[in-house]
């Protein structure tokens, strides 16, 4: 299954509503796009709602996610920085449920979106990653990072 759920129509940016995987407990693999706005536009909720949805009888085995991660504003700031990876921590933590035990591999690849010749999209890749414990810990997070402009 495929998913690309960001949609911009007149500049309002419009997120559909979150499919529910229950429906679907034969799905093996799930590929999702992604783009992560920081301080404008964040799809982590809709991430962790999809991923609640997942039903004790699943065959998950392989989550693929690519996220596409741009400059942040001049005026963000700390908490809603903070705010951003309490998100990526949730979503860590609903992957780790029991009733994922059938998941083998969660991949999440950074596509970074004009990154300048600073440091700053690679630090909040890494500030990203850090709050997957759950998921390092049991060697099932992979990830990797490329730029693209």
């Amino acid at each position: 299954m495929y998913v690309d759920h960001l949609q911009d129509i007149s500049s309002h940016w419009l997120v559909p509503d979150p499919l529910d995987i229950s429906y679907n407990p034969l799905l093996r693999s799930l590929d999702l796009r992604v783009h992560v706005l920081i301080g404008r536009y964040d799809p982590l909720a809709w991430l962790h709602t999809l991923f609640s949805t997942v039903g004790p009888t699943n065959c998950l085995e392989q989550i693929s996610l690519m996220v596409t991660i741009d400059l942040p504003p001049p005026d963000l700031d700390h908490s809603t920085y903070a705010e951003s990876l309490r998100g990526w921590r949730e979503i860590d933590s609903v992957l780790a449920r029991p009733v994922l035990s059938s998941l083998r591999r969660v991949r999440i690849d950074f596509a970074l979106d004009n990154p300048i010749d600073d440091q700053i999209v690679p630090e909040i890749v890494d500030d990203i990653l850090s709050q997957f414990p759950n998921l390092d810990n049991e060697g099932i997070l992979f990830s990797d990072t490329c730029e693209i402009r």
